[in-house]
């Protein structure tokens, strides 16, 4: 990850190929993640109290969708050529690295509270 974020010769063929790989899984990702918040927290409908941890993950879950969508727009705007090449890529291989790790945490709420 070091070498993709701070050499400058990466940027040619192989970063738009990348970013259009990121772009691709970020969209499918945005939908794995609404998905995920609204097979999380239907059983939540119930009245009952929600603990911190609960609303931990809701408001991580909800972050991480607004973080798949910018995402989306900075490899979108790097697609299409506007912008700096260089801030655009950087921009959303970031994003889509801390969008995936939100996306794990998240699902590991889901993996250990269902059984």
């Amino acid at each position: 990850m070091v070498l993709i974020i701070s050499y400058p010769w990466v940027f040619g063929v192989e970063a738009e190929k990348t970013v259009k790989w990121v772009l691709l899984v970020s969209v499918i990702m945005f939908f794995a993640s609404v998905f995920a918040s609204v097979l999380i927290y239907i059983p939540y409908c119930l009245p009952r109290a929600l603990s911190p941890l609960d609303t931990l993950v809701f408001y991580i879950n909800r972050i991480d969708t607004l973080l798949f969508i910018a995402t989306i727009t900075t490899a979108a705007v790097h697609t299409a050529g506007f912008g700096r090449k260089e801030t655009t890529y950087r921009l959303s291989v970031i994003l889509f690295i801390i969008s995936m790790a939100l996306f794990f945490a998240t699902f590991l709420k889901w993996l250990f509270t269902y059984p």
